[in-house]
């Protein structure tokens, strides 16, 4: 991931498109690897607003980012979900 730039690169290389929201999502999760960022905290980065039980936006937001980064969301190696909490990204993180 390339902040300066706004792109995303899978693990061959190849550019990964992405909009606003799911860069940002997953920009927030890399600040904070192996932390679970509560659905609160997400929104409150993406959006400024609260949050409800019914609010599935960060859900879905999740799930195309895994469908985009090839994390198979019924065994997700990258974003987990913290059950009752939120998410958080497990990989290894470096920056540079």
């Amino acid at each position: 991931m390339d902040l300066l730039a706004n792109e995303v690169n899978d693990v061959n290389g190849e550019k990964v498109n992405m909009t606003g929201n799911e860069f940002q999502l997953l920009a927030s999760l890399l600040a904070h690897p192996n932390r679970a960022l509560t659905r609160q905290e997400i929104l409150d980065i993406l959006f400024s607003r609260s949050w409800s039980p019914s609010d599935r936006s960060i859900d879905v937001l999740i799930a195309k980012i895994r469908r985009k980064l090839g994390d198979d969301p019924r065994q997700p190696h990258l974003i987990k979900s913290i059950r009752g909490v939120g998410y958080k990204f497990t990989a290894k993180v470096e920056f540079i």
